[in-house]
């Protein structure tokens, strides 16, 4: 059902009222603003309720064909031997890497250098968790189900 709410106003009587250029010219301006201040740094420091830890490997009910392979980790200790340990099979998996737990997009930067090809991303570690029933890392996701 269509609601009809009176006449039907032209909009340049509006446009009469308001310097159109001026706005076009001040948004855009203020868009060019924010683009040059803009800086991944806005996203940090990363947090999750999730923590460094160990982790019961779990197989999916069911083979998942659509889950690319990906991992998740934090800025701590374990994070990284447990990724120095794992590195020739992500590489071999094309995991990508998702970091929950950073200070600084600085230390996700150096993250890529060091192991380089895989492909480092930061993320919100509780809706991954909450998705997997998952409050440890780190662990890897593949078809077959998660793993640490």
């Amino acid at each position: 059902m269509i609601a009809v709410i009176g006449e039907t106003i032209p909009t340049e009587s509006y446009y009469e009222l308001i310097d159109v250029e001026q706005a076009r010219q001040s948004f855009s301006l203020n868009l060019n603003n924010y683009r040059e201040n803009f800086t991944e740094e806005a996203f940090f420091p990363l947090s999750t309720s999730m923590s460094p830890g160990q982790l019961d490997s779990r197989e999916f009910r069911e083979k998942q064909p659509r889950v690319t392979p990906f991992v998740v980790i934090g800025q701590d200790e374990l994070s990284e031997k447990w990724l120095t340990y794992r590195y020739d099979e992500l590489v071999k998996m094309k995991a990508v890497v998702f970091v929950v737990e950073a200070s600084s997009f600085e230390f996700i930067r150096g993250l890529s250098s060091r192991f380089s090809p895989l492909k480092f991303a930061p993320a919100k570690g509780d809706a991954i968790g909450e998705a997997l029933n998952v409050q440890t890392y780190p662990f890897m996701v593949n078809q077959n189900g998660v793993w640490q």
